[in-house]
């Protein structure tokens, strides 16, 4: 029956900044937003193939959430770190160490890298 994951929500404070951060700096594609509610919606990847809700709530509401996007091999080993320094992300892997080199997760299988502002 489940075929996938189509959407997912994050809390935001500040909902233009984050607007801005995925649209521009992510590169999503605005699919939605609502002023009276306070909420945006970005297509990740295809236009219908996955969603990425966000919901403005006041600071003390708002809670840490974490996501994967998909990304080539070729570009999370190659390119990922200088694009997220290049837009004042700090990466980190997934042991926090000071080694800047993506991890092999082989039970998944994946390759990833971790960011925070």
């Amino acid at each position: 029956m489940i075929k996938g994951l189509f959407e997912t929500h994050i809390d935001v404070e500040n909902l233009e900044r984050s607007i801005d951060f995925y649209q521009h700096v992510m590169g999503l594609k605005l699919c939605y937003y609502e002023e009276a509610r306070r909420i945006a919606f970005f297509w990740v990847g295809a236009d219908k193939s996955a969603m990425l809700g966000l919901w403005e709530k006041p600071k003390d509401q708002v809670c840490t959430r974490r996501f994967a996007f998909r990304c080539t091999v070729e570009d999370v080993l190659n390119n990922s770190i200088g694009f997220l320094q290049k837009h004042n992300l700090k990466p980190y892997n997934f042991l926090k160490s000071d080694d800047l080199k993506p991890m092999v997760f082989a039970w998944m299988p994946a390759v990833a890298i971790y960011f925070e502002k």
